[in-house]
């Protein structure tokens, strides 16, 4: 089978599928009639086993914050809030783990991330004194992560 992309994505598509549902549900059904020839494949995963299989990603999660919060000019105590956004931040053993890294401080909130990078635009554009020149030709926001990494590793 892996040697059909077509099949390989039509599985990947669907644990996608699976994984969303299992942010909100105990146990999702990943089905495809017809996977590779003649396979009719029918699984289904419950949120226990999918936390278990997904484990060292989620503590890469946790990790990732921590280094996140070395560059800060906070400590982790003086954190009130914090908004998750990205659709792994949905996962609810994700959520857990990072209310047990602060000591249950957390109310996580989701915003899309559109929103979040039109906001952090306007921020930045209000800080200017030629603002209100710019936001009429305002018309795009780039919503994805663009991730550098310097020769040093930061």
């Amino acid at each position: 089978m892996s040697s059909d992309p077509n099949a390989v994505l039509m599985l990947k598509k669907t644990c996608e599928r699976a994984k969303r549902v299992l942010s909100f549900e105990k146990q999702a059904s990943i089905e495809i009639p017809c996977l590779f020839e003649v396979i009719i494949f029918y699984s289904i995963i419950t949120r226990s086993r999918f936390e278990d299989l997904n484990g060292d990603f989620f503590m890469r999660c946790i990790e990732l914050f921590q280094t996140c919060m070395s560059y800060a000019p906070v400590e982790k105590d003086e954190i009130e809030e914090v908004i998750l956004l990205g659709g792994s931040s949905q996962i609810p053993k994700v959520q857990q783990l990072l209310c047990e890294h602060l000591r249950g401080k957390i109310f996580p909130q989701f915003i899309g991330t559109e929103a979040v990078a039109f906001g952090a635009t306007m921020k930045e554009l209000s800080t200017r004194k030629a603002f209100n020149d710019v936001v009429p030709k305002f018309y795009e926001v780039n919503p994805y992560s663009i991730n550098l990494k310097t020769s040093s590793g930061i």
